[in-house]
């Protein structure tokens, strides 16, 4: 679909790394970026072209029309949380785009919520469901039969097994490996490079390989 503007939400790391993912699939885009943390700059450049800033949330309204959409660029959870209830403070009706690399693997029947980025090199199976405004990054694996809660942070390198179960607001470290049907409870902080082989808790801080509970 074309869209009037596309507006990316940061202008960090991840909101760079989503401009890149957007640009393999349209250049043509009108893509303008939005942050309350940059209030001087009136735009930014990169790789040599200058993208519009809006710096202030309230002045989102005068650009955006039923043609136009976004997508959170930030990697924190608790951030991208707040960021969404601004932005439905402004416009109720904000639409929220899927953003799904050109360069990822995608079985014809996963399920993916508004907001959702899915980075290169990812890979998601058959009967997977992956919630709203989520980040699946560089060259994880997704396998059959996932069920991944909203505001869900999977690291690059992480891999899971069948039918494992991620709730809301956790967050899997890099390169983490977990096995099949794995419970994994909301707000849930995954160490990096852990094998996660046994339930998780809300709440609750693991670490380790295996994992054990931290906090």
């Amino acid at each position: 679909m074309k869209y009037n503007h596309i507006f990316i939400f940061g202008v960090g790391g991840h909101a760079r790394v989503i401009l890149s993912e957007l640009l393999l699939l349209d250049s043509h885009q009108s893509i303008i970026f939005v942050t309350n943390d940059s209030h001087s700059l009136k735009s930014i450049k990169i790789n040599h072209i200058d993208y519009t800033i809006i710096n202030d949330m309230n002045n989102l309204e005068e650009s955006y029309d039923k043609d136009s959409c976004g997508i959170i660029g930030v990697g924190s959870i608790e951030k991208r949380i707040l960021i969404h209830k601004e932005v439905s403070n402004v416009i109720s009706n904000f639409s929220w785009m899927r953003l799904v690399s050109k360069h990822a693997i995608i079985s014809a029947d996963v399920d993916i919520g508004e907001g959702t980025v899915i980075v290169s090199g990812s890979i998601i199976n058959t009967g997977a469901t992956i919630g709203k405004h989520c980040i699946i990054n560089t060259r994880a694996s997704i396998d059959h039969d996932n069920t991944i809660g909203d505001f869900v942070n999977i690291s690059p390198a992480v891999v899971t097994g069948g039918s494992v179960k991620i709730g809301n607001n956790s967050n899997i470290g890099i390169g983490s490996i977990i096995s099949n049907n794995i419970d994994i409870k909301d707000n849930v902080k995954i160490g990096g490079h852990s094998f996660v082989n046994k339930n998780c808790d809300s709440s609750s801080l693991y670490f380790g390989s295996p994992i054990k509970k931290i906090k």
